[in-house]
């Protein structure tokens, strides 16, 4: 897990629930841009098992709901294997940590993502030490089969931190590199090209 979450013990069965509750007002006019407003809040429940110390499963389901809406506007299942090489660094399966767990500035990754684009699925491999934050990945959002009307379209991130030491007992240099490539593509699809 990304972000210097501890590796789990052996045995270990967890429920872990995540949740945000949130207001982004954006109402504004001009000619260019017509304004929303997101209310609403997501609840994502989890089941975590370790069966041995190097793999932990996860398992749950994420719900989203705009307020003023009868229905939740996304019920998603979580699930996701991490295999931990070592106490610093993992790789995970399927659903991801959470796209704040990347910890992109938000020019990168716009703050709206962590209320309506939550869940991510793909593969990530993290290490995380004193010095060092590497959390590299793929989230692949869109899969597409022959004919389909819609493109496949997945992400590419990179973010990487180095912090160190003390210098002078009140200095430390920290060096970021963020990167991040969308993909939409679609050979097999059918989507009318512009």
């Amino acid at each position: 897990q990304p972000s210097g979450d501890s590796k789990p013990q052996s045995g270990d069965l967890s429920l872990r629930i995540k949740s945000i509750n949130f207001v982004e007002n954006n109402e504004f006019y001009n000619p260019i841009v017509e304004g929303y407003t997101l209310l609403g809040f997501f609840l994502q429940p989890e089941l975590i098992y370790t069966p041995s110390g190097k793999v932990s499963l996860r398992a749950g389901a994420h719900f989203l709901k705009y307020y003023g809406t009868e229905k939740f506007s996304q019920i998603r299942p979580v699930f996701s294997t991490t295999l931990y090489f070592s106490e610093k660094t993992s790789l995970t399966l399927g659903t991801l940590s959470g796209p704040d767990k990347h910890q992109f500035f938000d020019p990168h990754f716009y703050s709206e993502r962590l209320y309506n684009e939550y869940v991510e699925d793909g593969i990530q491999l993290t290490h995380v030490n004193d010095h060092i934050f590497t959390d590299t990945w793929i989230s692949w959002e869109n899969y597409i089969f022959k004919g389909d009307s819609t493109r496949e379209q997945f992400t590419f991130g990179e973010s990487f931190r180095y912090t160190s030491s003390p210098i002078a007992d009140f200095i430390r240099i920290e060096v970021p590199v963020q990167l991040q490539l969308k993909h939409r593509g679609g050979q097999i699809s059918d989507y009318p090209e512009e």
